[in-house]
């Protein structure tokens, strides 16, 4: 019996961002897009875990581009604000979860000026549980933060289903016995989720 619904953030809960993030910072940087997307990558995943700081972020990109460091207090948290847009549509998903009685929960690869975001926006309300790559230096697809979310949501992995729009983090979920829907819609992922639900 499925007891747990767990949701990935951007591609699912909002739209999807990080093409946006790469434009929205490559102008206030004065940088082509191709080329801070280039410098972005290379450091990407230690921000995304937690292991530098937005500041460190910021001095490996700006030197790999021969740039000044932005002097904005937090150019991430900016463009955050800027081209963060929530599918209605899937909170009100969660909504109905809730009321039928399913813990929601919340598992995200994302940046500390994201969960300053998510914060200041009072999401917790939606959720049981919310596990951030950024906060636990570990992320998708480590199976350590599927156990994780799990367990602090106190099902199995077998009574949970996660929703990612990344394939290979969906598998992840998969390979520790979680259910899985790759997002590619709103009513996709309705139909798919309801037949996982009845199956019970």
């Amino acid at each position: 019996m499925i007891k747990a619904v767990i949701f990935d953030w951007g591609g699912v809960l909002i739209d999807e961002t990080l093409g946006k993030m790469d434009k929205y910072c490559a102008g206030i940087l004065g940088v082509k897009v191709e080329n801070y997307n280039v410098a972005r990558q290379k450091d990407f995943d230690d921000f995304a875990r937690g292991d530098i700081t937005e500041d460190e972020f910021w001095q490996m990109v700006c030197g790999e581009l021969d740039i000044d460091m932005p002097s904005i207090e937090s150019l991430w948290g900016d463009a955050v604000e800027e081209v963060f847009n929530e599918r209605l549509e899937m909170f009100e998903l969660m909504e109905e979860l809730k009321r039928k009685g399913y813990k929601i929960g919340f598992l995200s690869n994302t940046e500390m000026p994201a969960v300053e975001y998510w914060k200041r926006n009072n999401y917790e309300k939606y959720f049981d549980e919310a596990i951030f790559s950024c906060v636990e230096h570990i992320a998708k697809p480590d199976r350590e933060i599927y156990q994780m979310i799990c367990n602090r949501m106190d099902v199995l992995p077998e009574e949970s289903v996660f929703i990612d729009d990344k394939y290979e983090f969906v598998e992840g979920a998969r390979e520790i016995g979680m259910k899985g829907v790759v997002f590619e819609d709103v009513q996709q992922v309705k139909k798919e989720l309801d037949i996982l639900l009845n199956k019970g």
